[in-house]
């Protein structure tokens, strides 16, 4: 007891507050464990503290002159099991974290980490210098040189539009050449018409037909491809 004030440790029973500002009811061992629950009185939170405790965790209660009907409560923070290190327990500050459905609902920051905004499987992490963002297995970090897609990613992306630009440039000047070529022979074939060349004739003319339609339809199937590295729902600059 400090002068009239006493503070006691109790369990939270109630946070079904129908005004929504807060309050909870407290059981305290020895005290007022034996009163139901829906007979307890609210307690508002210290200093106005928007926090918000679940069932079952242990708050401490501040109560004024032995009057129970009245009290406060603070925020329950359970700094045992986290592990942190000096740094980060001296400015260790936790807005919520509880468990949902068995899943991790958590708004924390710590100095080593940042903030931590972790929903089920999805966390984003805001650092000083750095922002990352996790799904599952799938990661996207930002930090002022790069944007990395991708767990432990290291390779360069390609450059969307222009890289497809690029391969269909590439695509047309094989064509080009093949048409060249084809041309090449073809006129090689018609300066053949000695009893001595006459046998290139006929050797190259089925070559040339089966090779136009050969080359030029692989060609047009390769163009066709090109658009398929072009993704429709990422952006880069």
């Amino acid at each position: 007891m400090i002068g009239d004030i006493q503070i006691f440790f109790g369990k939270v029973v109630d946070v079904s507050d129908d005004l929504k500002i807060n309050r909870i009811r407290v059981s305290i061992d020895g005290l007022t464990d034996e009163i139901k629950t829906e007979d307890l009185p609210w307690y508002f939170p210290w200093y106005g503290q928007n926090y918000l405790p679940i069932k079952n965790d242990v708050v401490s209660v501040i109560i004024f002159e032995n009057n129970f009907s009245t009290g406060f409560y603070g925020s329950k923070t359970d700094l045992k099991d986290l592990k942190l290190t000096d740094s980060d327990y001296e400015n260790y500050l936790e807005i919520f974290k509880r468990s949902i459905d068995d899943k991790n609902i958590q708004l924390t920051y710590t100095k080593s980490k940042g903030i931590e905004f972790i929903n089920g499987d999805g966390k984003i992490q805001v650092e000083l210098d750095k922002l990352s963002y996790f799904v599952g297995s799938n990661s996207v970090v930002i930090d002022k040189d790069y944007i990395h897609i991708g767990n432990n990613s290291k390779q360069l992306s390609l450059l969307g539009d222009d890289s497809v630009q690029q391969l269909k440039d590439m695509i047309k000047h094989q064509s080009d050449t093949i048409a060249e070529m084809l041309k090449l022979f073809n006129a090689i074939s018609l300066a053949c018409i000695t009893p001595f060349t006459a046998p290139i004739k006929v050797a190259l003319t089925p070559l040339i037909a089966s090779s136009k339609i050969t080359l030029n339809s692989q060609n047009s199937s390769v163009k066709l491809s090109a658009d398929n590295i072009q993704s429709k729902k990422v952006f880069i600059e």
